[in-house]
């Protein structure tokens, strides 16, 4: 059997995480959005009990304070890998400090199981797809969010127009979204039923490109990729990337625009 590719830096993005919990209320914006999505399911389109949920990486716990208020819900088990983020987390009745590919749990122990915007940097997503199905009890429920596809398309296409102009080669700056389609049939082939992977983008307006970059590592998204550039990117490169970006994706105000591909996976585990 081949061994799972590793992608992302685990270490490096539990580093970031820690930066980002530190000034998660300036940077919390896009979260906040995705967790109320997450809620939002449960007013009218999902309406039944579920006594047992597990929310996966829960940072301040925004997705279970959410929950509480849309949903009917009874004992929640959060996780958490950052401390600072562990020390912040609220309306949870469990906390367990363990990572997101980590979940130490049985199998079917829960009748929900959550996650906003975390699996984007999970290296084995089909194997993290059938470990969540098999913590479900028959008849649960998976609701999760993860950045996809079209996520920084813009900058990504700076970058490379910019390092195929000016270096001799590209490096890996931006991870490798997954595709809404395939989310579809990851899903399928983890076993859940009724599996649904649907994707609505939201534009963030940015003043530049340093203020779109400053908010990337602001909300510890910025790249962890194992085979990312380590050497320092100079100015030079980074003052060319705004003059693109501006003659490209600018507004009449002269800020720009930013893309985050918000996929939205749903699936249920047979009775």
């Amino acid at each position: 059997m081949n061994a799972t590719p590793i992608i992302f830096d685990d270490a490096q993005k539990a580093r970031q995480r820690q930066r980002f919990a530190k000034n998660y209320g300036v940077y919390n914006a896009l979260f906040h959005h995705a967790a109320q999505q997450i809620a939002e399911h449960f007013t009218g389109e999902i309406n039944q009990p579920f006594d047992k949920v597990l929310e996966i990486g829960c940072r301040d716990g925004a997705l279970s304070t959410a929950l509480r208020n849309h949903a009917a819900v009874g004992q929640i088990t959060q996780t958490e890998w950052s401390p600072h983020f562990a020390a912040m987390a609220k309306d949870g009745d469990i906390l367990n400090k363990t990572a997101p590919h980590a979940l130490p749990f049985a199998p079917e122990s829960f009748d929900l199981i959550v996650s906003n915007l975390n699996l984007h940097w999970v290296n084995d997503l089909p194997g993290q797809l059938i470990h969540i199905r098999q913590l479900l009890k028959p008849g649960g429920l998976f609701l999760a969010t993860m950045l996809g596809e079209n996520t920084l398309h813009e900058l990504r296409h700076i970058v490379t127009q910019i390092e195929s102009e000016h270096h001799a080669g590209i490096s890996p700056r931006i991870s490798p979204f997954t595709l809404v389609k395939d989310a579809g049939r990851l899903l399928q082939h983890a076993g859940f039923s009724l599996p649904v992977a649907s994707s609505h983008p939201v534009q963030i307006r940015y003043r530049d490109l340093l203020q779109l970059m400053d908010d990337l590592r602001g909300m510890g998204e910025s790249n962890a990729l194992v085979q990312r550039r380590k050497s320092f990117t100079g100015r030079h490169f980074w003052h060319k990337a705004q003059q693109a970006y501006q003659t490209i994706y600018g507004d009449a105000e002269g800020c720009i625009h930013a893309t985050y591909d918000i996929i939205t996976l749903t699936g249920w585990a047979e009775d």
